[in-house]
């Protein structure tokens, strides 16, 4: 690599995933589902959805809904 001068840099930790790791606040949930929302009963599996609105003068609006995965009834 040094007779056609060609370097390959280190890449450095990354110092968030370090910390993340130290304080262990990365949990991952398991998967019981297994993308398999329509085969249970009504109001078993309940999905949610945050959506940010922006209206111009308070880009800070959300709009949060909880539906029913089998009857695709909104909840709340």
């Amino acid at each position: 690599m040094k007779k056609y001068g060609l370097k390959c840099p280190i890449r450095k930790a990354n110092p968030y995933r370090r910390m993340a790791k130290a304080i262990k606040t990365s949990y991952v949930a398991p998967n019981l589902l297994n993308r398999e929302f329509e085969s249970h009963a009504p109001r078993a599996v309940r999905l949610t959805d945050i959506t940010y609105i922006s209206n111009g003068k308070d880009p800070r609006c959300y709009l949060s809904a909880i539906i029913d995965a089998c009857t695709k009834e909104l909840l709340a």
